[in-house]
């Protein structure tokens, strides 16, 4: 039994492309929600939790939409990841004309200018002294004056907002409709993975499919690395994001032929002898254990996403803001994250095979509680310190991703694999959505550093919940792991 590993490989190209776009989104929206609009931690929560509410309804529904679509010519999933992907490359560009002309009047009234923020009442007139003018990192005024130069600029943004809201209102309307738009194709996305893998190898398929979209983070984060200023225009960033995800659809569309992928995967069945009862007889109905299992599953990568979005909805603004990094410093904070992934990707398809599924989630969910614990005690000066923490929790990130997924899918039957990757996402996304919220709101009142805390709770509670399940597991044998070590 052998995993073939190519076409696991071109089926990720699709997502390469949706990781791309988040990671640029995770990045992008909160500082332009900040710099731009003033909005507070809260507020940014709130809106990017937005995505998440919407997925709740939309990838259930667009998973069940795909499972149903007769595909005689491009397949079940391909069209909506093709009209997906062109649609959200015009909103994108949509939304960032919106922003980018708003943050152009900001810099026209002198958001830009000490002068102008201490004679608006939103900077400390001592900042007028003439050290200001020409302070460098080297000075030991530094840190307060940048902490508090950016404060003033917010609170002006803020201003600029309340007393003429029609740019906000735009920017969510458009913002609503590119998450409708990225929400019809996420679940076709992931669903390709179990509908192109037979049952015994998707841990180590999943372990591909997370290396691809591990790809599409690392592009972003050059992206965003090398093109998004300190305080500028993210215009060019957009468009590159924009371009980027139009190649990678193309290769998805010379290199993939859905109907003849899967119909290999029946051709493996047959001859491996690993086709789904239930497949065959049509019997939906989990039984009870199966389906406490499920629950139990779901309630696991509900609190899992709950801790570690928490930190990712809240990292770019923390880190330019508190810890007074560039965007560069962002990317190589994501860099180490994606690192640790990386570095885990191999050990982890042994892992799974050798010792299971749950076991190996477990030992994921606790590397990342303890990885998220140190940032608590972070500063400016120690920043570096956030970095080797996200390697570690990148390793946890890693094998709870590759593990999880399939356990839901093992409840499924291959008719219906679309409508269990929807309730995967609904798990996810339902935590995804009040996550953001929740950890800007104790922001707000306690202090930055507090949604490394929150991060490491969710997590512990993730942990605690994952020992009860029983099945799912679906632990192979020693050919099987021998062909998962070598698959990887």
């Amino acid at each position: 039994m052998k995993l073939d590993k190519a076409r696991i490989f071109k089926v990720g190209i699709a997502f390469v492309i949706v990781m791309l776009f988040w990671e640029v989104y995770d990045f992008a929206v909160p500082i332009l929600l900040d710099r731009t609009y003033g909005l507070s931690a809260t507020w940014r929560g709130i809106i990017m939790g937005l995505d998440n509410i919407l997925a709740i309804v939309l990838l259930p529904l667009f998973g069940s939409f795909s499972d149903k679509s007769k595909g005689k010519v491009f397949g079940r999933r391909t069209p909506f990841i093709v009209i997906g992907t062109l649609l959200a490359g015009i909103l994108v560009m949509l939304l960032i004309a919106i922003e980018n002309t708003e943050f152009n009047k900001l810099v026209d009234e002198g958001v830009k200018s000490i002068d102008t923020l201490v004679s608006k009442g939103y900077l400390d007139s001592k900042y007028l002294d003439p050290i200001y003018k020409t302070i460098t990192e080297d000075n030991a005024l530094f840190e307060q004056f940048s902490i508090d130069f950016h404060a003033a600029q917010v609170k002006m943004a803020l201003a600029n907002t309340v007393s003429n809201p029609t740019s906000i209102v735009l920017f969510i309307i458009v913002l609503f409709v590119l998450l409708v738009t990225m929400s019809s194709f996420r679940a076709p996305v992931v669903a390709l993975m179990p509908d192109v893998t037979i049952k015994p190898l998707r841990s180590g398929a999943n372990a591909i499919m997370n290396f691809m979209g591990g790809i599409g983070g690392f592009i972003s984060i050059g992206l965003y690395s090398l093109f998004a200023p300190d305080y500028g225009s993210f215009v060019l960033l957009f468009l590159l994001l924009v371009t980027f995800m139009y190649m990678l659809l193309a290769g998805y569309m010379l290199l993939v032929n859905e109907n003849k992928f899967v119909g290999l995967r029946y051709q493996e069945e047959k001859k491996w002898n690993v086709v789904d009862e239930e497949e065959v007889c049509g019997e939906e109905k989990l039984s009870k254990p199966k389906l406490i299992s499920l629950l139990l599953i779901l309630a696991a990568i509900f609190f899992w996403f709950m801790g570690y979005n928490a930190v990712r909805s809240h990292l770019s603004v923390y880190v330019t803001d508190k810890l007074l990094m560039a965007a560069s410093g962002v990317g190589l904070i994501n860099f180490a994250n994606g690192l640790g992934g990386a570095l885990a990707l191999i050990p982890v398809g042994f892992m799974s095979g050798k010792i299971g599924r749950k076991k190996s989630t477990l030992i994921g969910f606790a590397l990342a509680s303890i990885a998220f614990f140190p940032c608590l005690f972070v500063t400016a000066k120690t920043s570096y310190v956030v970095g080797i923490c996200f390697v570690l929790a990148g390793i946890g990130l890693i094998i709870v991703n590759v593990n999880t997924l399939p356990m839901v899918c093992e409840m499924s039957k291959g008719s219906n694999v679309g409508k269990y990757t929807g309730y995967y996402y609904v798990a996810s996304m339902s935590a995804q959505a009040v996550a953001p919220f929740f950890a800007g709101l104790f922001m707000d009142k306690i202090g930055d550093n507090i949604m490394f805390a929150f991060a490491s709770f969710s997590i512990i509670i993730a942990f605690i919940v994952m020992l009860f399940v029983k099945h799912g597991d679906n632990k192979p044998t020693k050919e099987e792991i021998k062909s998962n070590i070598m698959d990887i």
